[in-house]
């Protein structure tokens, strides 16, 4: 399978080789960075395997199959950016205190995402900001979600599996139970220097926010080509996620329908940002080619998508949100991102194996 970076077929083990009573036939494919290179290796496996059929080990052949598509479930994972809280700033928050006093669910790094759902963070009409905006700080409202569902100007920007039972296999790999890795001793000290220099929703003397959870209802990936650190793409984000989880409630008697009917949420407190590059590639690849098979994304949290938030007061004294890009070294935070992949790997692997386990 040339377009992808690697491609499997085999038996996965979910209790490991100790215990072969458990297993789950499976093709795994690495599919390499970004959302075209996701869709291209998705569509080119999908067809290979429906052609050559599956692997019989027994006699090293490949066993043609009956049906049409072998497939009965996809599974996408890796590695995201998510919001430190559940909400954050809110520029739309009408008693003009951005949201701050709304803020008190932290997010631990290692937390995983399992969604039906995945859109382009870039669709949308933005305006370009007035050389002044930066006096709003970090609250500010960029406002291109008003614009997300005009697929006349940018096609289909989103992608849901909801029909598929997409939802409803999201449902259930967060039911069975699982146990996650617990953080290691490098990657917490990173994470408490994070919230030492957080000033947004701190409390005093509160430990780093641990352990990690597991969010299927308030997420959706957001694809973006750029690596972008901020609260007002996390607000954008929030809402973006608000808006697509309504309306994909109003879709499940379309098989893989894409969303281009708005429907917006009020405020985004409610919900977590998680940004990645691959979702909606693949989704869209799915959704073409195997329209009934259920599909999700599952992502580990490896790190926050914004840098630690402080108040700065400017010249004519009003105090605005900042963030705070030195709080590290550059070669602790690159330490610190390392750390944060391997630990949403770790998680992410280990909600996946879980649920195989039950199967």
């Amino acid at each position: 399978v040339p377009l992808c970076q690697s491609a499997l077929m085999g038996t996965v083990y979910p209790n490991g080789l100790s215990d072969t009573t458990v297993s789950v036939d499976a093709v795994l494919v690495t599919t390499g960075i970004g959302s075209v290179t996701a869709a291209l290796c998705i569509q080119q496996t999908i067809q290979y395997v429906t052609s050559n059929g599956i692997w019989d080990a027994s006699s090293t052949a490949f066993a043609k199959l009956d049906q049409a598509s072998p497939f009965v479930a996809a599974y996408f994972m890796g590695t995201s950016g998510w919001s430190p809280f559940v909400g954050g700033l809110n520029p739309l928050s009408p008693n003009g205190d951005c949201g701050e006093k709304r803020i008190n669910q932290r997010i631990s790094v290692g937390s995983v995402c399992v969604s039906p759902i995945s859109y382009d963070f870039e669709c949308g009409i933005q305006l370009e900001r007035p050389i002044d905006q930066g006096l709003n700080g970090e609250c500010f409202d960029l406002g291109y979600y008003d614009t997300f569902f005009r697929s006349d100007l940018f096609g289909t920007c989103a992608y849901n599996s909801v029909a598929a039972g997409g939802q409803q296999l999201a449902s259930a790999m967060l039911q069975s139970s699982v146990s996650l890795p617990f953080i290691s001793s490098n990657l917490s000290a990173y994470v408490t220097e994070y919230w030492s220099a957080m000033q947004l929703g701190q409390q005093a003397g509160k430990a780093i926010p641990f352990p990690p959870t597991i969010v299927t209802t308030q997420c959706a990936e957001a694809v973006s080509h750029a690596i972008w650190q901020g609260a007002q793409e996390d607000f954008q984000c929030r809402m973006l996620t608000g808006m697509l989880l309504a309306s994909a409630k109003k879709e499940e008697n379309s098989l893989h329908k894409s969303v281009n009917s708005k429907e917006k949420v009020g405020d985004a407190d409610q919900f977590v940002c998680t940004s990645a590059m691959e979702g909606y590639g693949y989704l869209s690849a799915i959704s073409r080619i195997l329209p009934t098979v259920p599909a999700v994304i599952i992502r580990g949290a490896s790190n926050y998508d914004m840098y630690p938030l402080y108040k700065k007061t400017t010249a004519n004294g009003t105090a605005l949100w900042q963030q705070n890009n030195q709080y590290l070294s550059p070669a602790d935070e690159a330490s610190f991102n390392v750390a944060g992949y391997h630990y949403a790997i770790q998680t992410s692997n280990e909600v996946m194996l879980n649920y195989f386990a039950t199967l």
